[in-house]
């Protein structure tokens, strides 16, 4: 059984005054919930904290705690909860079920094709480890097809839905002029020179080119006017880059949409995000949208980083892979 502290913090009170106008005071109160679990050196639940043992920090600042609060699970199973509150003659909301609700979400646009089988055991490991018996889990992989169970109390279910989990991601794409990797064709449209080069010497449109006919075009047009070359390398990487945020765009809005259908369903959700990221550069009104659906849902987003690290690759892919994860959120 593990302790469940929850956490209200109180905003502070502002005073504005416009010289030389009427007064004008603006106030606000922001509370923001925090769920800790506390644990000694061993993993056992300390029971005994006290208001005064919590310290809550915003940068530098101290914020206080208004509202100190222990939650304990019973330890019993869902259903065995909910029988005990609904079957006796009198009905009782003592005992209630007071579970986790987990939602799984696979980002499987952004998880490596062939590499979707360490996420399935990872977040099988999460299933059968961490999830209690009267906690629910949630199971979607966005966008389809992939697994798609609402909450369910049944671990056993869950996990074989994760068998449904597939990857979808391919890092170099190609162009009407070359292929490239997505993170070169946005680290362009950056305005990055030094990548934009490598893409408009005659050796290297040559190699890279996958259009036939085409790399001896660019490869001639390149000796006659660079500046021209440049220009179709840039329009080659708006290409790839606008097909990466159109992806982007419909995970980010199937998962607002996603959140947005636990209105209905009461409780603090805890999203489970599995995906190698993506590009930001164009995004941000999605991601506003998604942080304005997990506010209105009493959700809470947290993102697993599924990339390779440097010293896992082969020397010839370091720096490929490096950069790319380098530029994903």
């Amino acid at each position: 059984m593990r302790p469940l502290v929850g956490l209200l913090l109180f905003g502070t009170l502002t005073l504005a005054q416009d010289q030389g106008e009427r007064p004008v005071f603006r106030s606000g109160v922001n509370l923001v919930r925090l769920d800790v679990r506390v644990v000694d050196g061993s993993g056992r639940p300390i029971t005994d904290l006290r208001q005064d043992e919590i310290q809550v920090t915003e940068g530098s600042a101290a914020r206080p705690v208004v509202l100190f609060q222990r939650v304990a699970g019973s330890g019993r199973s869902y259903a065995e909860l909910a029988q005990r509150t609904i079957a006796s003659d009198v009905s009782t909301n003592q005992g209630a079920p007071q579970g986790q609700l987990y939602v799984l979400v696979f980002d499987q646009d952004h998880i490596r094709s062939g590499g979707e089988l360490p996420v399935r055991l990872a977040a099988e490991t999460f299933l059968r480890t961490r999830v209690r018996p009267q906690d629910r889990v949630a199971i979607f992989g966005l966008p389809g097809p992939g697994p798609v169970q609402p909450f369910t109390a049944n671990m056993a279910f869950a996990r074989q839905q994760l068998e449904r989990v597939r990857g979808g991601l391919v890092r170099r794409a190609n162009g009407a002029v070359t292929e490239m990797t997505e993170s070169d064709a946005f680290e362009i449209l950056r305005g990055n020179d030094l990548v934009l080069t490598r893409y408009t010497s005659v050796e290297s449109t040559a190699v890279t080119s996958t259009g036939g006919g085409v790399g001896n075009d660019v490869s001639r047009r390149a000796a006659e006017d660079p500046a021209v070359l440049r220009r179709l390398i840039r329009e080659n990487a708006q290409s790839i880059a606008a097909r990466a945020d159109a992806e982007s765009r419909q995970f980010l809005q199937s998962l607002a949409d996603l959140l947005r259908s636990f209105r209905g369903i009461d409780g603090r959700k805890t999203v489970l995000l599995f995906s190698e990221g993506f590009y930001g550069d164009n995004v941000a009104r999605d991601l506003e949208d998604v942080a304005a659906a997990a506010a209105e849902t009493y959700s809470v987003v947290y993102a697993f980083d599924l990339n390779k690290r440097a010293n896992t690759l082969e020397a010839s892919t370091v720096s490929d892979d490096a950069n790319d994860t380098l530029n994903r959120l």
